[in-house]
């Protein structure tokens, strides 16, 4: 019904949102703290913020996710290591740690939301 649209669609709002944010937040304490990269807070959110644009191929059926994914993954590569000024190796090693982190926060993401929305598609189907 139209509750469960809402519900993912909020989910996936958020979901895109802080992605997008941890991922930000993460590449930058990494970089800057473990492998002497130089930006800010607000530089590092907006390069990722343009790598992050391709995993809108997520809504594509099959294999627009993974694809969309992989994209976003090489282009934040070649924004991290613009961004904080870094040989290819801290660029990478940045992105490896910084993915991690923004992959399984999609998946507690996923898991508090999924567990949500059947609550309330059963609560709903008690009514």
């Amino acid at each position: 019904g139209e509750g469960n649209f809402l519900i993912a669609f909020v989910s996936m709002l958020i979901s895109a949102f802080g992605g997008w944010f941890v991922w930000s937040v993460v590449t930058y304490y990494v970089g800057t703290t473990f492998f002497g990269g130089k930006a800010d807070l607000g530089e590092m959110m907006r390069v990722i913020g343009f790598a992050y644009a391709p995993q809108v191929l997520g809504i594509i059926p099959c294999l627009g996710g993974l694809v969309g994914g992989l994209w976003a993954l090489a282009a934040g590569f070649v924004a991290v290591r613009q961004g904080l000024d870094m040989d290819n190796t801290n660029a990478l090693l940045t992105i490896i740690v910084a993915f991690i982190a923004y992959v399984v926060f999609r998946i507690v993401v996923g898991l508090i939301f999924g567990v949500t929305a059947f609550g309330f598609g059963l609560l709903g189907s008690l009514f």
